[in-house]
């Protein structure tokens, strides 16, 4: 749940009839120095399990998606700029996110082992396509088969995708 109080922003998690603080920030500001310390929380979703909370802090000209395991109340130390899909699989213990935005340079389609944090497919590195000239990204991810599904297109239109996918479970 996402609290205000006394021009601070707060993301808490009740767990065990205790709230948690996960993450604060301030929410408003008195000179415009000030404004990049600024961040909303937004977009809260749990996996499956509950295992995991995803939320996006946005500030004045950014965005970017933190999660918390909430077995041990601790930040997962994954880099995820931009993501626009984020999908756990049914046991929580593989994750699959995708990111493009032109803006940021910021292109990716990842599976990850949520115990080791490794990169267990990267589609853009394992593709045929060129990702060095721009490559438009369309991810989804189908939670009956568990498997995430891209397909990967050069910017060039004249010259053919690429349909990829890996089941995540």
């Amino acid at each position: 749940m996402v609290k205000e109080r006394q021009g601070q922003n707060y993301l808490v998690l009740t767990k065990d009839g205790q709230e948690h603080i996960l993450d604060k920030a301030k929410s408003s500001y008195n000179d415009i120095s000030e404004i990049g310390n600024i961040l909303v929380f937004n977009n809260l979703k749990f996996s499956s399990t509950g295992r995991f909370l995803v939320y996006g802090s946005s500030g004045w000209e950014w965005y970017f998606v933190k999660i918390v395991d909430t077995q041990n109340l601790k930040n997962v130390k994954l880099d995820l700029p931009s993501a626009s899909t984020i999908e756990f699989n049914s046991s929580d213990n593989k994750l699959f996110t995708c990111a493009q935005n032109e803006m940021s340079g910021d292109s990716y389609a990842s599976g990850f082992d949520l115990k080791t944090l490794k990169v267990v497919k990267d589609f853009l590195k394992d593709s045929i396509i060129d990702s060095s000239t721009g490559v438009n990204i369309n991810c989804r991810f189908d939670r009956n088969t568990q498997t995430a599904i891209v397909k990967l297109s050069p910017w060039d239109e004249s010259k053919s995708g690429q349909n990829m996918g890996m089941a995540i479970d």
